[in-house]
This record gives structure tokens, C-alpha cells and sequence, in this order.
């Protein structure tokens, strides 16, 4: 447990040394100006949206977890979440890198083959969601837009292929 504890207390301090270098690297200035430009309100109302997506996705793999052990866990699991999308964040690999990260932070807390079973089932259901998203907004843009036939084909077999 000891060195769970070292573990989760230097991926600490490598968080913030990666933010200090992040502020660092693009300057406090330019921060400065762009949190100037959209006003404090904006960013608070920004960061509050952000986290509600945030809490709705944690909702949607919630559902997907054992009852027994959503009782006590909610923090925890709320935590290997943000873990794992960070590592989406980080890693250019198509968004998918940070599921094998939760199933594994998770494993001790659901069992590996229900931490699998659960991020499997969720990152497919989000696919499908934001599938759907983009077949509604084909649909109202081909609805609202005066598109050429060429235009309105390529994209519908592009999201087809999506869906596929």
C-alpha cells in the first residue's frame, strides 16, 4: 500500500510540474490576455460546462458498474475517469488510450473483467452517441443548407463508414 501511496503522490507532482511547464511554455501573458479577452465569468461558466460532461460521461460508466460497489466507490472511480481522459488528452491515439488505463486503475475495485467489461461497453456507447450526434447534424445541414449533390453524398457515406 506504502508504495501505491509514492506512486499516487509523484503522478501528483508530475501533474503540476506538467502545468507549471505548460504556463511556462506558453507564457503568462498570453494566459493573462486570453482570460482577459473572455472575462472571468466566461471561463468560470466554461470550466462549469466542462465539468458537467465531464460528470455526464462519469454518469454513463457509473450505470455500467456492480450497485455494491458504486456505493462507496464514487470518488475513486470519478478519479480513474479523469485519469484515464487525461491520458486521452495527452497521447495522440485516437481517443483510446485512456481505457486501458481505467480498467487498469480500476481492477482493484471492480475486478479486472468487470473494469473491461464496463469500459468497453461505455466507450462503445459513446461512440454510438456521438455517432448519432453527427448523423443529426447532417441531417439539419442538409436540411438547412442549400449543399450540392456531390457534397450531400460524400459526407452521407462518410458517416456511414463512421457508422459502420
Amino acid at each position: 500500500m506504502r508504495r501505491r501511496q509514492l506512486l499516487n503522490a509523484g503522478m501528483f507532482v508530475a501533474g503540476i510540474g506538467l502545468i507549471a511547464w505548460i504556463i511556462w511554455a506558453v507564457g503568462w501573458p498570453a494566459i493573462e490576455a486570453n482570460l482577459a479577452e473572455i472575462g472571468i465569468g466566461w471561463f468560470v461558466a466554461l470550466v462549469v460546462l466542462d465539468l458537467f460532461a465531464l460528470l455526464a460521461f462519469m454518469a454513463g460508466w457509473w450505470v455500467l458498474i456492480d450497485p455494491h460497489v458504486r456505493q462507496s466507490h464514487f470518488i475513486n472511480l470519478f478519479g480513474v475517469f479523469l485519469a484515464g481522459d487525461a491520458v486521452n488528452y495527452l497521447i495522440p491515439s485516437g481517443n483510446l488510450a485512456g481505457e486501458p488505463v481505467r480498467a487498469h486503475l480500476s481492477r482493484d475495485a471492480l475486478g479486472l473483467r468487470q473494469a473491461v467489461a464496463t469500459v468497453t461497453v461505455h466507450k462503445h456507447a459513446k461512440l454510438l452517441a456521438q455517432w448519432l450526434f453527427l448523423v443529426v447534424g447532417l441531417i439539419v445541414s442538409l436540411w438547412q443548407f442549400d449543399l450540392s449533390t456531390p457534397v450531400m453524398l460524400t459526407a452521407a457515406a462518410f458517416l456511414g463508414g463512421l457508422g459502420g
